[in-house]
């Protein structure tokens, strides 16, 4: 934490007498009820968490009756939301709930707790309409739910379903991937809480996962019993079908498998389904096409049980129409056929269990128009497109400033109806640049020079590979518009790379001042891109910064730790790692949850050894070592749920040691180990319900694989057995994972993949229900 808040911990004085100040520890904003990870989002009317120290009495004080009150205890807490007293659930020590209030802004929030006359640092959310929670049996947000579920219905307790009683038919609940009849009642005896009454339908089993939204927005997911091992279902490939090339599952259900074999000479995939609650295999539509060759067929509903794919032979070619039907399918139902009104040539998902065909405009200028179906019943609604839809927006205006027209920068909206944007005769080797102020129609509005001899700064492109064509260089510098001071920021240094800054630009026109870099700072300027990342809770830009100025190609561009943009006053600051730190910018970094991380990946070696981050919310540096037992590892991927990063350990081949697993909020490593006969694991996927990774594990003797379970939360691993005839999953034996051949489904807690036989031959595809 930064000092002042230390200081604010400790005392303050006021009128003379020592006190305690409340302080909210800077990521200790959340939603009481899903408890996901800060920046927090907490719906209108839904239940807001504050924890820190100083903050109440302790023992804690809870409210009783309803309306709740806005001051609690003797110390006369309040909550201040946007400077407007807060009901409160409860108030303590370590914790606060309190209510957002029901009328609440839309958007960012400030928040404050007041103790008498002391009152902490605002700390920062964002308010929504609807942000649902199921309670959890241990208050984790995930896991089981609270309840009992002996008998249907069941009874959910939730809250950020909004203002007030969800209307009928917002509320959509699943239970293992079934649809199930849900009507939901606000609560008389506790403000903000609901009971979604849920019919669990009657193939329900332990473990399933219920997924309930409300305006479709998903809850956090949770499970209704808890199943005790995973759980493997097999179906056989139907006799005589080739092998399958992609498989895919319904957004909100693993028990339903959709295949496709390889495309044939007229374009069509042949399809396959594969019902685990039938046990059953079976022959689709022998000709399913996509609009390009990389795009697979199938579309999802997202957070409904519904798939669509084109029906063809192709009509025609794209980006022109080349439908004319649409193939629904939904688990235990039967497949549906939708008849276009023209020739489609894009399917997307639509809101609510719709898909939407677009449908070329048949000739130049024409009309363009968009087919809505209705997944449940298949029935077409046609109309004129919006603008901006299927190709009917206008192509960004041509840029002409004093004859100067090659775009440095990406365009900038700014207020008033104008963009800004730097532009210059040349991308790569600028010899006149000027910033410029235009209306969107392109009409000049002002053109200013850099000032003081500075140039724009723009990252190197990367060198072609092999023969490769050199890559076509676009706009490479950078550029953002901070909007309470009104300026757009570019980033500049001099000629001769001695400085780098960044030049304001006030929109109204006025003057430029140029602010500068930390001495001995710069930006992180050698790899092929210069990104800034929004710290939502420190009200910060971050990037990544050096004490070097190089700006030529590196495959590893040297960082030595971050510069800090604030968004209200434009300052800079610099926060520097540990001494003799090796941090490099251009592989394997990332941000996520006000996180902004990086390695010292070396582009020769191909690994890391070293995580370093800056936490968005308080500035302060991280530098994490991997877990004892692993010297190096690979690809670094985000967990946002837990603030946590899981990367391949390595001795000498990646995952030939497991997984080191990086939490970032508490700067602790785990190693998750290589379970026993096995050579090698990848990853495949995390189930935020359970707190699950999925590996996948290639056997010692390369003969086999298998799916591997890890338990975040323990560590401890278990081997999913094959079901009997499948050596191999999602991969011939011994082979590297086919990731069309597997899927994850988060939503449902399963994973699918194809089987091999220990001959290398595909015989079916299991589905697998993660514990």
């Amino acid at each position: 934490m930064r000092s002042f808040l230390l200081f604010l911990a400790v005392v303050s004085l006021v009128n003379g007498q020592a006190v305690n100040v409340p302080v909210i520890f800077a990521r200790g904003v959340t939603d009481a009820t899903r408890q996901d990870p800060a920046p927090a989002t907490v719906a209108r009317g839904g239940m807001l968490q504050l924890t820190g120290f100083n903050l109440g009495p302790d023992p804690e004080l809870k409210a009783s009756g309803v309306p709740l009150p806005t001051v609690l205890g003797d110390a006369k807490i309040q909550v201040l939301i946007n400077g407007t007293a807060a009901p409160l659930y409860s108030v303590a020590k370590d914790r606060v709930v309190a209510q957002v209030p029901v009328d609440a802004a839309l958007g960012v929030a400030s928040v404050v707790v007041k103790s008498g006359d002391a009152a902490s640092a605002p700390q920062t959310f964002t308010v929504a309409a609807v942000q649902p929670g199921i309670v959890s049996k241990d208050g984790s947000g995930f896991g089981v739910a609270a309840g009992e579920f002996s008998k249907s219905p069941v009874t959910l307790s939730g809250t950020g379903f909004g203002a007030g009683n969800p209307r009928a038919g917002t509320v959509v609940a699943y239970v293992g991937g079934n649809p199930a009849k849900v009507t939901t009642t606000e609560s008389k005896a506790i403000p903000g809480l609901f009971e979604a009454l849920v019919e669990v339908p009657g193939q329900a089993r332990p473990g399933d996962l219920a997924y309930i939204t409300v305006n479709a927005r998903p809850a956090n997911p949770v499970v209704l019993q808890p199943l005790a091992a995973a759980d493997v279902q097999f179906v056989k490939l139907p006799d005589g079908a080739p092998d399958l090339v992609q498989i895919a599952t319904p957004d909100v259900s693993g028990m339903f498998v959709l295949g496709t074999a390889v495309k044939d000479s007229k374009g069509c995939f042949p399809a396959f389904t594969f019902d685990f609650s039938k046990k059953q295999g079976a022959a689709s539509n022998p000709c399913l096409i996509s609009p390009a060759n990389a795009l697979p067929p199938f579309v999802n509903a997202t957070g409904t049980e519904y798939v669509a794919a084109f029906i063809g032979p192709a009509a025609g070619t794209a980006p022109g129409g080349i439908a004319n039907q649409v193939l629904i399918y939904s688990p235990g139902k039967a497949e549906r056929t939708a008849d276009l009104s023209g020739a489609a040539s894009v399917l997307t998902s639509g809101a609510g269990g719709r898909f939407t065909a677009t449908i070329p405009a048949a000739t130049t200028g024409g009309t363009v128009t968009i087919d809505t179906i209705t997944a449940a019943n298949g029935t077409v609604r046609t109309a004129d497109a919006p603008a901006g839809v299927g190709g009917i927006a206008a192509t960004p205006v041509a840029v002409s400033v004093d004859g100067l027209t090659k775009l440095l920068t990406a365009r900038i909206t700014i207020p008033g109806g104008m963009f800004a944007v730097v532009v210059a005769d040349d991308t790569t080797k600028p010899t006149r640049v000027e910033f410029a102020i235009l209306k969107t129609n392109g009409d000049n509005v002002s053109a200013t020079p850099l000032p003081l001899g500075l140039v724009p700064l723009l990252a190197p492109p990367a060198p072609p590979q092999g023969n490769a064509a050199a890559p076509v260089v676009g706009a490479t510098g950078l550029a953002f518009y901070l909007a309470e001071k009104k300026a757009v920021y570019v980033a500049a240094k001099m000629p001769d790379d001695s400085a780098h800054s960044f030049v304001s630009f006030p929109a109204d026109g006025s003057d430029a001042t140029v602010v500068n870099l930390p001495a001995g700072w710069f930006l992180a300027a050698c790899t092929n891109a210069i990104r800034t990342y929004n710290f939502v809770l420190g009200k910060q830009l971050g990037l990544f910064a050096s004490n070097s100025g190089v700006n030529t190609y590196k495959a590893s561009c040297p960082a030595s730790g971050f510069v800090e943009v604030n968004i209200a006053t434009g300052a800079l600051s610099a926060v520097a790692l540990p001494s003799n730190s090796d941090m490099v910018v251009g592989a394997a970094t990332g941000n996520f949850n006000d996180f902004l991380y990086g390695t010292n990946f070396s582009a020769t070696a191909r690994t890391a050894s070293t995580i370093y981050a800056i936490d968005g919310s308080d500035g302060s540096p991280l530098k994490l070592d991997p877990p004892t037992g692993i010297s190096a590892f690979q690809a670094p991927t985000a967990i946002p749920a837990m603030d946590a990063l899981i990367a391949l350990g390595l001795r000498r081949a990646a995952g030939d040691i497991g997984f080191a697993f990086f939490d970032l909020a508490n700067g602790t490593a785990k190693h998750l180990a290589l379970p026993d006969g096995f050579a090698s694991v990848s990853l495949a996927g995390f189930f935020p319900a359970t707190r699950k990774i999925l590996a996948r594990g290639i056997s010692a003797d390369r003969k086999t694989s298998n799916l591997v379970i890890y338990d975040v939360l323990t560590g401890n691993s278990s081997v999913v057995a094959n079901p009997e005839g499948v050596a191999s999953v999602a991969g011939k034996p011994g082979a590297v994972v086919s990731p069309r051949l597997m899927v994850t489904n988060a939503n449902a807690n399963t994973v699918s993949a194809v089987g091999f036989d220990a001959d290398g031959k595909q015989v079916g595809v299991l589905t697998v229900r993660i514990p």
